[in-house]
């Protein structure tokens, strides 16, 4: 598996300075290209960390596309925060019977008059 650091393309060109990214930007036009992270630099420009087959050809542009080590990967993964915990949701309390025979419409008393009690 090749390890790659790659920026957006437009236009054949790598988008790597600031206020750059914009329409029609997309992803290297590399067969099998897998995107595991989408990561911001230190600059503010976006770029991922992905991944490629390794009989996939991959000429690495400079600057906008690395194939990197597994440690350089290792290294920038290390940097990316835990994210945040979903909170669990408020349970929905069961509802009462008489809330149960308002969905229908009736009343414990025209329960009990259905019923014959």
């Amino acid at each position: 598996m090749q390890l790659l650091k790659h920026y957006w393309v437009r236009n054949g060109e790598y988008l790597t300075e600031p206020g750059e990214n914009g329409p029609l930007q997309h992803h290297p036009n590399i067969s099998g290209l897998n995107i595991h992270y989408w990561l911001t630099d230190d600059r503010g420009v976006d770029y991922c960390l992905s991944t490629v087959a390794d009989n996939t050809l991959v000429t690495a542009v400079d600057p906008g596309l690395e194939i990197i080590t597994q440690q350089e990967w290792d290294a920038i993964v290390a940097t990316i925060p835990e994210p945040e915990p979903i909170p669990e949701p408020e349970p929905i309390p069961e509802p009462t019977p008489e809330e149960k025979l308002a969905t229908i419409g009736l009343t414990v008393e025209q329960l009990k008059v259905l019923l014959d009690l």
